[in-house]
C-alpha cells in the first residue's frame, strides 16, 4: 500500500497525491459509493480520513486492477468482501458485451463518467465549492510541475555530465592518437 502518512484528516490534493487519482474522479467515486461519504469543511471542502484514503485504493484496485464493474464493487463493499487494505475477494464481473460505466482513468475504451456535482440548495455554495475544488486542483497540479520540472533539471544535468565526460574521452582519444603518431614518425625515422 501507498506510505500515507499518519495524520487525523487529508485535504482533497493529499489525497489525489497518495491515491495517484484526480479530484473529478474522487468527486464521481463518491456518488457512486456510498460507503465513501468524507465530511466537509466550512468552505464545503472534502475532509477525509485514513479510512477513506484506503478505501479510495480499495475503489480503484477493484476497478482498474480486478476490471470490476462499479456495481459490482460496491456490492462487494457492502457485502464486507473488500475492505479496505484487505486482499481482494473474488466478486461480480462484468459479462463480455455489458456496457458498465467505469471510473476515468481506466483503458480507453471505457466509458468516462459525468462530473458529478452534489447539488445544495445554496447556488453561492456550489459556485465556492467549485472554486475550492478548482484550487485544490491547482495546487495539486503545481506540485506536479515543480516534481517534472525538477526531473527535467536532473536529466539536463546528467545529460550534460555525459556530454562533458564524451568531450573528455574525445580529448583523450585524440591525444593518444597524436602521440601514437608521433611514436610512429619515430620508428620510422630510426629505421630508415
Amino acid at each position: 500500500m501507498t506510505d500515507i502518512p499518519d495524520k487525523p484528516s487529508y485535504k482533497l490534493s493529499e489525497v489525489c497525491q497518495y491515491t495517484d487519482t484526480q479530484p473529478y474522479v474522487l468527486r464521481f467515486w463518491e456518488s457512486e459509493f456510498p460507503q465513501l461519504s468524507p465530511t466537509r469543511s466550512p468552505t464545503g471542502q472534502p475532509v477525509y480520513t485514513r479510512r477513506d484514503v484506503e478505501l479510495i485504493l480499495t475503489i480503484k484496485r477493484m476497478l482498474h486492477d480486478e476490471e470490476q464493474t462499479i456495481a459490482g464493487a460496491r456490492e462487494a463493499l457492502d457485502r464486507g468482501d473488500a475492505d479496505p487494505g484487505s486482499e481482494a475477494q473474488p466478486a461480480d464481473r462484468a459479462d463480455e458485451g455489458e456496457v458498465t460505466r467505469r471510473a476515468a482513468g481506466g483503458n480507453g475504451d471505457r466509458a468516462t463518467p459525468p462530473i458529478v456535482d452534489t447539488p445544495t440548495a445554496d447556488p453561492d455554495s456550489v459556485e465556492r465549492h467549485r472554486y475550492d475544488d478548482a484550487l485544490e486542483e491547482i495546487s495539486l497540479l503545481r506540485l506536479q510541475s515543480k516534481d517534472l520540472e525538477s526531473r527535467l533539471r536532473k536529466a539536463e544535468s546528467t545529460a550534460e555530465q555525459a556530454r562533458d565526460e564524451a568531450e573528455r574521452e574525445r580529448e583523450r582519444r585524440s591525444g593518444a592518437a597524436q602521440r601514437l603518431r608521433q611514436l610512429l614518425a619515430a620508428l620510422n625515422g630510426k629505421g630508415a
